[in-house]
């Protein structure tokens, strides 16, 4: 009995031993597997590799929102406030948010994973252009194919499984209206941080990307609430009432290849927009077409230009867009946003001037104290220094600190703040509601400091300075075309001299031969912090304009080599020309100035202007009865004022081409400040304003200039559009648009009634409207419209639009409602329609489908009665059209020719081209 006993504690106490060695030993084989992995792999042990493998299972509570904003609130309280947030996620009144539901195959996936690796390994991420794999959203309607990579620049948008992706639409297809979008942990965006600031800046006209919360799945992988935000693409311009155009920031590749960079956390020789090129996104896009291409050499230009103090910000960017994303930049203490690396700039076509895009703002690491987060990056404070852009900025922050001391502001934010927070505490339990009040309280503390708190140099140098050999490039190498002549310009790029010994030619082996140039071997100085550089220029000879080059020399004994790349010369101007008042004065004694007004006023009878008149801001036009202009081919008006010009019936103010000139460009009303008036006035022969790379598609054109126009004719445009108003509101009244080659009236972003009036033989060229509308509000009514190429009145990009009492014949299609449209058509006439009487159709699948409903129609001759493509609706007198199926890419380019339409964009490479960013 005795010896059982002892042999059952014996079994008992080894099944103890055995627990022990499981419990103990499973830990240490794995560390010990783990410590083996370390030893192939050594970046196992860092911190960033840690932080993104264990810091969401770890540090769970500040992946959930803990401390979100640095408030510092004791973790028991915020504990208490996590168990509520968790009981309020199963409220059903919590808004529902759309599902990401993204594929992508395992062999591209397997790419992301090796990308994510090296990036953890390094220590950020460095994308090249064949990042992007291709992938499927799928969605109920079908599925949206896609490319996507990796996106950031820190590895803190890799950690987890919670990963940060560019997205790219493919084949002509969006979602949600984006083409191009970031979808990411709300975390590495500030939660809703961004959405406030965001909202804010548009409600002052400054251009800020759309931001949506998704729930995610991976390959089937449920990822949660993530955040996506909207990429630079026209979708972004169109959506906030912008034409289509470029996008530019300054080049900050070399900020992250720098060692001299890395070692000092962006204060190195580098980190400075003076010493850094302007670039654009879709490059390949930009580059393939002329007149995109001559916006990107414009911006650059005005960019070098104002980083070698040659322009005032004034003459390079949008003043009241610049002023007002200062001051509320300013507000919120967001100096991340104002860093010369994250700032974009979208180039305005019509007025060739640059506006700031908001971008990445980083809140949680706000400036809170009273300390101008302006003064402190260098091309914040030179932008506040000119005085247009001042006066907007203290006008702004004024707006900002009544609001905030009334409670409007601070209402204002919480606003903003509940479209996103009620949901994101759904799963992010500890998060915070954003310090709205820190807002308010900033905005108020900096209300009446001095100009120079906020623009006063700050005093900056680079301590330790690396040696010249750890500079991925010494010197900027740029061939430049400047008019007729080509030059090269090489200029020192680091804080030690450098000597260029020659030019070489590329691809010649490793040892490629020097050139003999005059002026070569020389010396560059150092380049001081905050200056452009020593520089040396060079006429190149013409046998060497079309080769590729290298520029070579030494910098501290290492040799080196630098393409020759092309680029810009520095603008010494603005991109549109704007005369000097005494000047133009001198030049046209017709023109007499009366100082109590500030208006400018011509004489009665037959004048030449045989050049462009291009007058100052601020001064407004008057033209009267039996003036009449006549200008050169080459010749236009443009106006930064209201322009008053009223004739009389027997008598009407007339603008036409010069004996000698069969056309002339036309006239530019711009940022007007007013209404103008326009009264029995005569346009002819006109062909649309393009002054070098300046290009309107208007032979009459206004711009953010509401105008009032009666008894008007335009006629013989040989151009895109006779007529063409602009975020303008307008009042029009019996205009008559005759002979155009392409459309009559094109309005976009405008508010505006038509009453009356005529549009005869339009679009001669093919593909021409009567009226064109987008993003607009309108009405028309009582209108003639007769022998119209294409569409007697076209309502498009979701616009909103009533029309009655039309009268149209002999046109390709009657009435159109096209992508996401709404048009009411009532008591009208339509007759010998070409292609349809009415029709509703989406021709940009972002806007949606489109809405015609037609009352009281007359309806005789016309080949088909209506067309609406499947999705699309039409409605006659109550009962809706069978909607069809329609190729729209075809009809328009068979029945609908284009004739002169503004040039579509280029369907996007499939190979990433230039489009990197956080």
């Amino acid at each position: 009995m005795l010896l059982r006993s002892s042999e059952k504690k014996l079994t008992k106490k080894g099944r103890y031993i055995r627990v022990a060695l499981v419990a103990l030993g499973l830990p240490l084989f794995l560390l010990a597997v783990f410590a083996l992995e370390a030893i192939n792999n050594p970046a196992l042990f860092s911190r960033k590799y840690l932080l993104a493998e264990y810091g969401p299972t770890v540090l769970w509570p500040i992946y959930h929102g803990y401390n979100a904003f640095e408030q510092h609130e004791p973790f028991i309280e915020s504990s208490i406030d996590a168990i509520a947030n968790k009981a309020r996620g199963l409220d059903p009144a919590i808004p529902a948010i759309p599902d990401l539901v993204l594929d992508v195959k395992f062999k591209e996936m397997s790419k992301i994973y090796q990308e994510r690796d090296a990036a953890l390994r390094a220590g950020r991420l460095i994308q090249t252009d064949d990042s992007f794999v291709k992938g499927k959203i799928r969605e109920a309607s079908g599925n949206v194919p896609v490319k996507l990579r990796l996106k950031g620049d820190w590895t803190d948008h890799l950690e987890g499984r919670k990963w940060s992706f560019r997205i790219h639409t493919r084949k002509g297809q969006q979602y949600f209206g984006m083409r191009r979008f970031s979808v990411q942990h709300p975390k590495v965006r500030g939660y809703h941080a961004e959405v406030l600031y965001f909202d804010l800046l548009r409600d002052y006209g400054v251009l800020a990307p759309r931001v949506m919360l998704v729930n995610m799945m991976l390959n089937g992988e449920d990822l949660g609430i993530m955040s996506i935000e909207e990429h630079f693409s026209k979708e972004l311009l169109e959506s906030q009432s912008r034409r289509e155009g470029i996008i530019v920031r300054f080049d900050e590749s070399l900020l992250w290849r720098s060692p001299d960079g890395n070692i000092r956390n962006f204060s190195g020789a580098y980190d400075d927009y003076r010493n850094a090129t302007a670039d654009t996104f879709e490059s390949g896009k930009v580059l393939e077409s002329p007149v995109f291409s001559k916006h990107y050499a414009a911006a650059a230009g005005l960019l070098r230009g104002f980083a070698q103090g040659r322009l005032t910000a004034s003459e390079v960017f949008d003043a009241e867009t610049l002023g007002a994303y200062l001051a509320i930049s300013e507000a919120f203490g967001a100096h991340h946003a104002l860093r010369w690396h994250n700032q974009r700039f979208y180039v305005n076509p019509i007025t060739l001037k640059l506006e700031p895009i908001a971008f990445d703002a980083n809140l949680p690491q706000r400036e809170t104290a009273e300390v101008s987060v302006i003064r402190n990056e260098p091309i914040a404070a030179a932008m506040l220094r000119d005085p247009l852009v001042m006066a907007r900025f203290r006008e702004v922050l004024g707006q900002l600190a009544d609001e905030a001391e009334s409670g409007e502001l601070g209402d204002k934010l919480v606003a903003s703040e509940q479209r996103f927070y009620d949901v994101l505490k759904t799963e992010y339990i500890f998060l915070p509601p954003y310090p709205s009040a820190q807002v308010s309280a900033r905005t108020l503390a900096l209300l009446d400091e001095p100009d120079d708190f906020f623009t006063a140099p700050v005093d900056r140098e680079i301590e330790g300075l690396v040696g010249p050999d750890l500079y991925p490039v010494p010197v900027h190498a740029y061939r430049i075309k400047d008019g007729d002549a080509e030059y090269l310009e090489i200029r020192n790029a680091i804080p030690h001299g450098v000597e260029v010994t020659g030019i070489a030619p590329e691809g010649v082996g490793s040892e490629p031969p020097v050139i003999a140039l005059a002026g070569l071997p020389t010396t560059l100085a150092a380049r001081e912090l905050d200056s452009i550089g020593d520089a040396i220029r060079i006429v190149l000879p013409e046998n060497l304009r079309e080769a590729g080059l290298l520029a070579v020399g030494t910098a501290g004994g290492r040799d080196f080599s630098v393409p020759v790349v092309p680029y810009f010369p520095a603008s010494d101007g603005p991109a549109i020309p704007v005369g000097k008042l005494e000047d133009i004065l001198s030049a046209y004694s017709f023109l007499e100035l009366n100082r109590a007004d500030n208006s400018i006023t011509a004489k009665p009878g037959v004048w030449d202007v045989p050049e462009l008149i291009s007058l100052p801001p601020g001064y407004n036009l008057r033209l009267g009865p039996a003036t009449e202009l006549r200008f050169g081919a080459d010749a236009a008006l443009v106006v930064r004022g209201q322009v008053f010009f009223k004739g009389s019936a027997e008598q009407p103010v007339r603008m036409g081409p010069a004996d000698g000139a069969e056309t002339w460009l036309g006239i530019a009303v711009m940022d007007a400040g007013g209404l103008s008036e326009w009264r029995n006035v005569e346009i002819e022969w006109t062909r649309g304003v393009a002054i070098g790379p300046w290009l309107l598609m208007g032979g009459t054109n206004f711009y953010r200039s509401p105008v009032m126009i009666e008894r008007a004719g335009i006629r013989h445009h040989k151009g895109e559009d006779g007529l063409n108003i602009i975020s303008s509101n307008f009042t029009v009244r019996d205009l008559e648009i005759e002979d155009t080659l392409s459309d009559g009236f094109d309005c976009d972003f405008c508010t505006g009634e038509v009453y009356g009036g005529r549009f005869t033989q339009i679009g001669t060229a093919g593909g021409g409207d009567g009226i064109d509308v987008s993003l607009s509000d309108i009405s028309v009514v009582g209108t003639e419209f007769k022998d119209v190429s294409d569409k007697a009145i076209s309502i498009g990009e979701q616009s909103r639009a009533t029309a009655k009492d039309l009268r149209v014949s002999a046109s390709g299609t009657g009435a159109a409602a096209k992508d996401g449209s709404y048009l009411l058509l009532e008591d009208s006439e339509i007759s010998d329609a070409k292609v349809a009487a009415l029709m509703a159709y989406i021709k940009k699948p972002e806007f949606g489908a489109a809405e015609l409903i037609a009352r009281n129609l007359k309806l005789t001759g016309n080949r088909t009665i209506a067309v609406a493509q499947t999705g699309s609706r039409i409605e006659i007198d109550g009962i809706p059209v069978q909607a069809e199926d329609v190729d729209v890419d075809v009809m328009y380019d068979t029945i609908m020719r284009p004739g002169l339409r503004r040039p579509q964009a280029e369907a996007e490479p499939e190979r990433e081209q230039n489009d990197a960013g956080t």
